[in-house]
């Protein structure tokens, strides 16, 4: 049975499952090879790479030897444990900005036109979040390894097991990157057009437009040329493996119903969640257990401010959520998930702040874009399957 997932985030990723990492038996040279082809990383690139010691460590050495392959600059690998910092990661580029008295670490970020994060490192990291205040100011671009965002039918983040690591292997190197790319661009093209519709069998029935927001195609193209078309700060993030849309619709034109799964808000247990939206206003909250702590934490939004998130389409097939419901792959990037939210969406070019997101997985949302169902109880329909 298809269910709906709920998980809390506060701006930070999940950490990988050291143990299991340290000993993965990955292709570290494919891998390495489709990062560099992504990013088309080349001579006029300077690359610094974030990753914390233990993870995912055979990738570093082989990544680090193809980027000088390509003739870019590798500045090197930067630990996100500043005290646990191997020697071999610290190129004499690094040594030298280091040695100096006046050492900052913003110096590692001089002329930086790639960052690849990988697993362990995430915006509380300061070198990470520098990267990212350049991204908003429109520098540079990054490349995101992912090998985190599992979740359980509790919405729980959980240790990716061997058969997990196989999907996520089997998504970096086999996804059709065209296609893949061909499909949101039309997505896009749809959910321009006119009114957006979601429902669920559960009662979520959702309307709203896009109009000219930015809409994020996560395809995988970490190149320089598709920043130039960059929006906001994370369409310079791409994500590796891909295959979500995300978009911010315009606040004033979400009417309808959101019905939330179960699961908790704060330490509360909330159950049979609603929240009614009246251009794009909060009006009213249900629930049959824990109204109370939603209704806190939702008190700076309720009924005078704009609180709608995002959505997010996955178009990835290779990222599809099993149907016996176990575990919902890479943050939902799976064709026919759907990921909806409330919060903060500064980060793509909406107007809601606040100092919380939350997030629902669907796998069972009906979703009609400029008058095209694209999505049908969970799976991607004719309009996907024509392109």
């Amino acid at each position: 049975m298809k269910k709906s997932f709920l998980i809390l985030l506060f701006a930070a990723a999940c950490s990988p499952n050291k143990e299991n990492a340290s000993h993965l038996a990955l292709h570290w040279e494919a891998l390495a090879d489709r990062i560099v082809k992504q990013g088309q990383i080349s001579e006029t690139d300077r690359v610094i790479m974030l990753s914390v010691p233990g993870d995912f460590d055979p990738l570093i050495d082989v990544l680090a030897t193809k980027i000088k392959d390509t003739g870019a600059t590798y500045v090197g690998t930067v630990s996100v444990d500043s005290l646990n910092w191997p020697e071999s990661w610290k190129t004499d580029t690094i040594r030298a900005i280091m040695n100096k008295p006046d050492f900052k670490s913003h110096m590692l970020l001089d002329k930086v036109t790639l960052g690849i994060m990988l697993p362990g490192a995430t915006p509380q990291h300061t070198l990470y979040a520098m990267l990212q205040d350049a991204l908003r100011q429109g520098a540079g671009r990054t490349i995101h390894f992912h090998w985190t965002g599992a979740f359980d039918t509790s919405s729980n983040p959980i240790p990716l097991t061997p058969a997990m690591n196989g999907v996520y292997e089997k998504a970096v190197l086999e996804t059709d990157y065209e296609s893949l790319a061909a499909i949101q661009s039309d997505f896009e093209h749809d959910l321009r057009k006119g009114e957006v519709i979601i429902t669920t069998p559960e009662g979520t029935d959702l309307k709203f437009r896009v109009n000219d927001r930015p809409v994020t195609r996560q395809d995988g193209d970490a190149s320089f040329d598709r920043t130039l078309q960059a929006r906001n700060l994370i369409d310079r993030e791409v994500e590796i493996p891909a295959g979500a849309v995300r978009v911010a619709p315009i606040e004033s034109t979400v009417n309808g119903v959101i019905t939330f799964p179960d699961g908790k808000w704060g330490a509360t247990e909330v159950k049979g969640l609603k929240i009614s939206i009246k251009d794009g206003l909060a009006t009213e909250i249900t629930a049959n257990e824990g109204l109370d702590s939603v209704k806190a934490i939702m008190s700076k939004f309720y009924n005078n401010r704009f609180f709608f998130r995002e959505i997010a389409v996955g178009f990835n097939p290779l990222l599809k959520a099993p149907n016996d419901g176990s575990w919902i792959p890479h943050y939902g990037y799976g064709s026919g998930v759907l990921r909806i939210s409330v919060g903060d969406n500064e980060e793509l070019g909406g107007e809601v702040r606040g100092d919380f997101v939350r997030i629902c997985f669907i796998t069972n949302a009906t979703i009609t874009a400029g008058g095209t169902i694209w999505v049908t109880n969970g799976e991607l329909g004719q309009a996907a399957g024509e392109r």
